[in-house]
């Protein structure tokens, strides 16, 4: 790869305001700041670093929210004076591709996407859990003294946990709240049941991601469960990544004498002559739903494992090689087109926006804006209509924004 140098990006912004520069457009960036890009831009023989190209490593840098032209880049545009005509790499979230489009339109970013980390859910712990446990014990429970009591305790646990704010009582203050009658409490229940069982199944990061480097099984599991959710079993996700592992094995053993000789069999089954690829291998049937969803699940893995692509499409770039685009975005959002990672993503896929249901619900809010314009104007229709298309929204919802 040649030298290489490893720093932190200096920081940017006004001491107690560190988000001020972003948004005003007067300021300038620091002294600190520019001198860091200038050493990175000037040749050795003037003092600087003679850096052949800069790679701006992980989801967001700052070089390309500095002040300037919006759209468009000029000399004036601080952007353009730090990177010069620097190559600029950057290493970014496959999940974000709303905001990597700053990077590519003001940073003249040529981007690597990587991979999430895996899904790991939520739990409850703590208070959490015995909340959890009270709330079950009271709607199993029978009698009204031993109800009673787990009345209060129920009420002080959501209290501690700040549930109350997520779930209002129907009283308006504590001496209320102790005077609801059981039908009440009961239904309130019910709802923090449902609540906590929404919070528990929750979906976060669970660690961090390595660039370039291959799940794991048990990160690969925990990336089928998020995505299959209740429609796949743990053995079912067991089995898929076990015949993905078998089926690479046997992709490495792959000679081409046995390639030949499966196209021949292959070939012969068009005129009849093999019974095995004519009533079974190349045989079509009616698949179920849950070899359908093997086949999905299969495919997913194959995608993840290829994570190793990341590093690969680094060194690629910087030996001056095309990257290869692709949509960016999440697994379980919108799919496996986002897959696999170590690609030049973009924000605006035509075949995906809007969505089926973006032009549906787009569609009732125009005739609702319509409808409420006409009766609060004696039936006459607005000549103009504003519309605020927020680009972060809009991108990751697929036009519902």
């Amino acid at each position: 790869v040649g030298n290489i140098f490893i720093t932190v990006q200096p920081l940017l912004g006004v001491e107690g305001d560190p988000m001020r520069l972003l948004f005003e457009r007067d300021l300038t960036p620091h002294p600190q700041y520019c001198a860091a890009y200038e050493w990175m831009r000037f040749s050795e023989e003037k003092g600087g670093a003679g850096s052949q190209v800069v790679v701006h490593l992980g989801m967001h840098g700052t070089v390309e929210w500095l002040p300037g032209q919006p759209l468009g880049n000029d000399r004036q545009s601080w952007s353009d004076e730090m990177l010069g005509s620097m190559p600029n790499v950057y290493i970014y979230a496959a999940n974000n591709p709303s905001e990597s489009i700053l990077a590519k339109r003001r940073g003249y970013g040529t981007l690597v996407s990587y991979n999430v980390p895996p899904y790991g859910r939520a739990g409850l712990y703590l208070e959490l859990a015995n909340l959890k446990d009270l709330v079950n014990e009271y709607r199993s429970g029978e009698g009204s003294s031993g109800r009673s009591d787990l009345r209060e305790a129920i009420l002080g646990s959501c209290e501690r946990t700040g549930i109350t704010s997520d779930v209002e009582l129907p009283a308006k203050d504590d001496e209320d709240a102790a005077d609801l009658s059981d039908e009440e409490f009961d239904a309130w229940v019910a709802t923090v049941s449902n609540y906590l069982v929404e919070l528990e199944a929750r979906l976060f990061s669970s660690g961090l991601h390595t660039l370039g480097a291959a799940p794991t099984d048990e990160e690969l599991s925990s990336y089928l469960n998020a995505y299959f959710n209740d429609r796949m079993s743990g053995e079912e996700i067991e089995s898929v990544i076990a015949a993905w592992h078998r089926q690479k094995e046997t992709d490495g053993k792959q000679t081409t004498p046995g390639f030949l000789s499966w196209l021949q069999n292959f070939a012969a089954s068009f005129m009849g002559g093999n019974e095995e690829f004519s009533h079974g291998a190349v045989a079509t049937h009616d698949a179920t739903e849950k070899d359908l969803l093997k086949d999905e699940a299969m495919q997913i893995v194959d995608l993840l494992g290829k994570n190793v692509e990341e590093i690969d499409s680094v060194i690629n770039v910087l030996d001056g090689g095309y990257i290869k685009p692709a949509p960016g975005g999440d697994l379980l959002r919108d799919g496996t087109s986002v897959l696999p990672t170590g690609r030049n993503i973009h924000a605006l896929d035509p075949y995906r926006m809007p969505s089926a249901g973006a032009w549906a619900r787009g569609g009732r809010a125009a005739k609702e804006i319509l409808r409420q314009h006409l009766k609060a104007n004696d039936g006459a229709y607005p000549e103009t209509v504003a519309v605020t298309l927020w680009g972060l929204d809009t991108i990751k919802t697929r036009g519902i924004s």
